[in-house]
């Protein structure tokens, strides 16, 4: 499903037909290695990404809800 200027750009539902857990699971790689380092500046950012995918994961109904 294309945007309506038909540029080939999709939308995030197309992109992300199965969620968003890949990208949380990135997301955590990468929050752990920056407390690893010691890294505020990589902690802060992986937190941002981290709670945008989280938010947008709840939105698609998750059913994992463990």
């Amino acid at each position: 499903m294309a945007n309506s200027k038909n540029t080939g750009v999709y939308s995030d539902k197309a992109k992300y037909t199965n969620g968003y857990w890949n990208k949380i699971q990135y997301w955590t790689t990468k929050l752990n290695e920056a407390v690893e380092a010691n890294n505020l500046r990589g902690v802060d950012s992986a937190h941002r990404k981290l709670d945008y995918f989280i938010g947008r994961e709840w939105e698609t109904g998750p059913n994992m809800l463990g």
